[in-house]
This record gives C-alpha cells, structure tokens and sequence, in this order.
C-alpha cells in the first residue's frame, strides 16, 4: 500500500439478520448533516449577492434622468 495514495475505510456494519442492509453511525447524523448542507448554501448565497452587488449601480452611458427644475415643480402643483 502506498502510504501518501487514497484509502478506503469502512464506515457501516452488516444487519446482524440481513447482511445486504447495513447500519452506519452516520444514519443517526442524516438530518444534522441535511440542515448544515442547508445552512452551508444559505451562506454561499449570501455571500454570492454580497460579492455581486457590492453597492454598485452601473448606469449606461447616455442615459437621462429627470431635472428637479420646473417640471417638478409644475407636477407637483397640479395634483
């Protein structure tokens, strides 16, 4: 065997009945491990958007906003 190569270990028993089944300690840790899964994308979504966004709004260039002048004004009164 190679001492620095991948190994192989087993982690579950024969049903002492059927020894097609097997039970492992692991069967017992399945919802934790389901909810740290969970919590683990929940993280990697939060930190995905926080990377992304930044607080950086990228406008096009030529783009027109509205003037706070007269129109505003005009609008406003009208109502």
């Amino acid at each position: 065997m190679d001492p620095e190569g991948p190994v192989a270990l087993r982690v579950w028993e024969p049903d002492p009945e059927r020894a097609i089944e097997a039970d492992s300690p692991v069967r017992s840790s399945m919802e934790l491990l389901e909810e740290l899964l969970l919590l683990n994308a929940a993280v990697k979504a939060i930190a995905r958007s926080r990377i992304t966004g930044r607080g950086l709004l990228l406008v096009p260039k030529g783009t027109r906003f509205p003037s706070s002048g007269a129109n505003g004004d005009a609008e406003a009164s009208s109502t």
